[in-house]
């Protein structure tokens, strides 16, 4: 059996999103490209603060991240290299047929704001989908309202929200049950009621059911509306669930004008909305 927690699936989640790479990237291989892990150097935030500020702000390329960060020994660069899903990052992941073939318990944990949530989602669905029925009735979900490190040791509050007591999962003792009933003769844990569970913020409940068709997943259009000066970036906004045309008209608000000035360029952009 395994329990993979916050699992990055290569090339979806990590070291990119969307084609889009991390700088955080230079960080993490700085912490693992070495004979041992450092993680001092890792740990400390105010350096890397300050690395990713020199590259913003001194409009450098993304490339030089290794040497602001003075670690020329990593794979960053091949890493920037295959900046989109191919046959190197293939490589690092399950084949389908690997994935058929993959017939143990399974009890997979992501939070909703865990970075690694897209590559979680990805090994469980790529499963679901090529596993045999019988195989996939024994592949677990939980979803809680957790970010990275808390797949790991729940906190009650992330980025500044709050959450209620039953979001204190007790994950070390939930791994502890599931090992005791996949492994020897153990119960099922209680908390595991059907095969997916996930956490409902605001209402502080855990709700499950058995297949992702049954999960209520709703979408819909959010518009985007200034509330202050539209030029200031770091000025308050307002997200609204009406339409962009009604969303506009009823309340009249100042017009978004969105400039972008290219380093060491005569050429000029802007939009107006």
């Amino acid at each position: 059996t395994i329990v993979p927690a916050a699992a990055a699936f290569a090339g979806v989640d990590f070291p990119f999103w969307r084609n889009i790479p991390y700088p955080y990237a230079i960080q993490w291989q700085t912490l693992t490209s070495g004979v041992t892990a450092n993680f001092n150097l890792f740990g400390q935030s105010e350096h890397w603060i300050q690395v990713f500020r020199r590259l913003y702000e001194e409009h450098l390329p993304f490339t030089d991240l290794p040497k602001l960060a003075g670690n020329l020994i990593t794979k960053f660069d091949t890493w920037v290299a295959h900046p989109y899903q191919d046959a190197y990052w293939d490589a690092m992941n399950p084949t389908d047929e690997e994935f058929s073939r993959l017939e143990l318990p399974i009890l997979t944990i992501t939070g909703h704001y865990d970075g690694d949530q897209p590559g979680a989602m990805e090994f469980y669905k790529r499963h679901m989908r090529f596993a045999s029925e019988g195989v996939r009735q024994h592949h677990y979900l939980i979803i809680g309202p957790w970010d990275h490190a808390g797949t790991r040791t729940p906190r009650r509050e992330v980025g500044g929200l709050v959450f209620g007591e039953a979001s204190l999962v007790d994950l070390n003792g939930l791994h502890r049950e599931w090992y005791d009933w996949t492994m020897k003769d153990g119960s099922k844990p209680e908390f595991l009621e059907k095969r997916i569970a996930y956490y409902v913020i605001g209402a502080d409940e855990w709700k499950y059911v058995d297949s992702r068709r049954s999960l209520p997943i709703g979408g819909g259009s959010i518009c985007h509306r200034s509330m202050g000066r539209p030029t200031m970036c770091f000025e308050p906004a307002s997200w609204t669930r009406s339409s962009r045309r009604r969303a506009f008209n009823q309340t009249p608000t100042p017009t978004t004008r969105w400039t972008r000035d290219r380093p060491n360029s005569r050429r000029r952009t802007s939009r107006t909305i």
